[in-house]
């Protein structure tokens, strides 16, 4: 009897000729307009140690806790397959210095991230991002300019009934009396919650706001709105973004539940949600991230991406 043929693994994908032409037009696409803006092109490795992300994304997130490809190699180093690229990219920044001579700096990548979720239709454990991030600039045209970046690139590849959700997270000087707020409610809904978002309510609180589970989104349905605890700098820097989002042109939401699932999130979040794709509506997402550099030993640098 003859061997089974290898198979893919559960969860990756083929890209074969007459899908890769597509890929192409994406990806010049993006490049393209990327260049138009003045980001440059970076390329990562797509392994890293995994400290890395355990200290940038969160111990408490699902990607570290669940979701990572993480192993020992022969010289008994912890490393992990990249689950996102914003890590790396802080990572990179610092090691070479690249704040040094202008800390100012624009950047986009396109590759292969991994995460070992459970596939599903459209979801697969190898996947493909799009990435841009500036570093360098606090001001809120930033983050203005990259959901008006994303905008241009849907409308360049004639994605229609695009709409862009954006909340604020606040900073570390108002977000604590949010969390206060949001953890008498969590000990009110424990019982509806499920078993992660009862081991992370006292430690992460935000993090339920982010779950998925039906129970813990009905749970939320009652919760605080983060704006309604912005300090004065923090209410200034977003009315300042809705204020240019609108003057660009771009159609948007304020979505007082939207959130972010990594820890390093500060200030502006958003997403380019869709209505061509049911349940699963989102095609972009990020936000304003200016604590990271400096938690991974580089120096005070505010940051953004998607």
């Amino acid at each position: 009897m003859s061997q089974p043929s290898i198979q893919l693994i559960r969860g990756f994908k083929d890209i074969l000729p007459g899908e890769t032409e597509l890929w192409q037009h994406i990806e010049r696409t993006a490049i393209d307009l990327f260049e138009d803006f003045g980001y440059r092109d970076i390329r990562i490795p797509i392994m890293e140690k995994t400290d890395l992300f355990a200290r940038s994304i969160g111990e408490d997130t699902d990607i570290v806790e669940k979701e990572m490809y993480t192993f020992t190699d022969r010289g008994k180093d912890l490393l992990t397959l990249r689950p996102e690229a914003t890590a790396s990219i802080c990572r990179s920044y610092i090691q070479h210095k690249m704040y040094a001579q202008d800390p100012v700096r624009k950047f986009y990548t396109i590759g292969p991230m991994f995460r070992r979720e459970r596939p599903q239709k459209g979801r697969y454990r190898q996947f493909y991002q799009i990435d841009a991030e500036i570093f360098g600039v606090a001001a809120p045209y930033a983050d203005a300019e990259l959901i008006f970046l994303l905008r241009t690139l849907f409308d360049r590849l004639e994605v229609t009934d695009t709409t862009a959700h954006v909340n604020s997270l606040g900073c570390p000087v108002c977000r604590p009396r949010f969390k206060q707020a949001l953890s008498k409610l969590l000990d009110a809904a424990a019982p509806a919650l499920c078993g992660d978002c009862l081991r992370r309510k006292d430690r992460n609180p935000l993090r339920v706001l982010d779950c998925k589970a039906p129970g813990c989104r009905e749970a939320m349905h009652g919760a605080p709105s983060i704006i309604d605890y912005l300090c004065d700098d923090c209410r200034a820097h977003f009315a300042t973004v809705t204020d240019m989002l609108t003057t660009l042109g771009v159609p948007f939401e304020v979505d007082k539940q939207l959130v972010r699932g990594l820890d390093y999130y500060t200030r502006t979040a958003f997403e380019i949600q869709t209505g061509a794709l049911g349940a699963q509506s989102a095609v972009a997402g990020g936000g304003r991230y200016d604590g990271l550099v400096k938690m991974l030993d580089g120096p005070n640098t505010p940051a953004i991406g998607f």
